[in-house]
């Protein structure tokens, strides 16, 4: 029983009231241990679950030091929560009372199938409006709440509440970077959206195209170095509650995202439930569990290197940029291609005089210097998926 093992367990414990093994119960007699459940849980963001299970269970000792960082990250997690909440809250109203209609993205609406909400943490709140009632959405939420406004992105405009709850305003869901052919399906979105109860203009999507959205994100993730665990949690609380339509399979099959989507969730069974493991699971999951909530750097080269044709490849793309990689990053670009020479020059001077030489050179080292078994484990993970 290693660690992620160990995190796992525990987990599902938390959510779905599985049992704790005796050899897990064992490990966590060593501080060591623990210290590492703590780094390891910590570093995809559920350290909070962890916590619960530990607390629920009575194996930790609350007032030791490990006991009280664990319960530091419950408390945070329920602040996080409360305080989203609160602003998501007064955002659906305001919206509602201004006939602004908009979608509840994400987690926002998937934490009421965990046992308590405040376990399904998330970054920020994404909303999705109509691109015509932009300005009036943004101008309402700085003057009746105070929100402040930083910048508009390819797909979303960013915002910041008062209390420093991020807000990310969509315009569009797409974004026009790796998965574009199944993003492409996210077009007709609003024709798959249902009123939330109560409500006139706040609506959720439809479970098919909610599923269909959640397995997009995965897909983005994965393709830069990991997704974390909770997409595979929320995987398995979607395919437990969530009643599907034939029109789920017709969304997964025209964007291409069919093996992934049953890899994916074979992979929540196998961890959440009673399936057995394979060498597909086994490799996505090994990918999942070491590259944190984020991913890392080495499994972003290791994708990238098998997409660009090994180490020249992948150098030449981390040099020359792509337009349509420019453009998310630099949205003023947009419709401009005749000055990508010049935003690439931009790009450069910003690399080495802005900070970001020393992650750069790292990156190209750890190409140069990446295993054979690396890059051949991550591509047959790829083409497992049909990423």
């Amino acid at each position: 029983m290693n660690t992620s093992e160990a995190m796992l367990e525990l987990v599902r414990s938390a959510i779905f009231g599985g049992q704790i093994s005796d050899d897990t119960k064992a490990k966590l007699n060593n501080d060591e241990f623990k210290t590492d459940l703590l780094k390891t849980s910590k570093n995809h963001d559920i350290a909070h679950i962890v916590g619960y299970a530990l607390d629920k269970e009575k194996l930790i000792d609350k007032d030791s030091d490990i006991g009280k960082i664990f319960a530091r990250t419950q408390f945070m997690a329920v602040y996080r929560f409360e305080n989203m909440n609160r602003e998501l809250d007064r955002v659906m109203d305001l919206f509602e009372k201004e006939k602004i209609d908009c979608v509840i993205l994400k987690g926002s609406y998937i934490r009421k199938y965990y046992p308590e909400m405040w376990l399904r943490t998330s970054c920020d709140i994404d909303v999705l409006i109509h691109n015509e009632d932009a300005e009036r959405a943004i101008n309402l939420l700085k003057n009746r709440f105070g929100y402040e406004y930083k910048m508009k992105n390819l797909h979303d405009y960013q915002l910041y509440s008062k209390s420093r709850v991020h807000l990310e305003l969509h315009y569009s869901l797409i974004e026009k970077d790796t998965v574009l052919k199944a993003e492409k399906q996210l077009d007709d979105v609003w024709e798959y959206v249902i009123k939330l109860e109560g409500y006139d203009h706040i609506y959720r999507m439809n479970d098919d195209m909610f599923y269909y959205y959640h397995v997009i994100h995965m897909a983005k993730h994965l393709l830069v170095g990991g997704c974390g665990i909770k997409p595979i949690i929320d995987t398995f609380i979607i395919n437990k509650n969530f009643k599907f339509s034939p029109e789920k399979e017709k969304l997964l099959e025209r964007g291409e995202l069919k093996k992934l989507e049953s890899v994916s969730r074979k992979l929540a069974y196998v961890w959440f439930g009673d399936e057995e493991s394979d060498e597909q699971t086994e490799r996505l999951g090994q990918f999942i569990v070491f590259g944190g909530v984020y991913g890392n750097m080495e499994n972003r080269v290791a994708a990238s290197k098998n997409r660009k044709g090994g180490s020249l490849g992948y150098a030449f793309f981390r040099i020359f940029l792509p337009y349509r990689y420019m453009t998310a990053r630099y949205p003023e670009l947009e419709k401009r291609k005749y000055m990508y020479p010049l935003y690439q020059l931009r790009r450069w001077y910003e690399i080495i005089f802005k900070g970001r030489a020393e992650y750069s050179i790292n990156e190209l080292k750890i190409s140069q210097t990446m295993s054979e078994e690396k890059v051949e484990q991550t591509s047959m993970m790829l083409e497992d998926l049909g990423l």
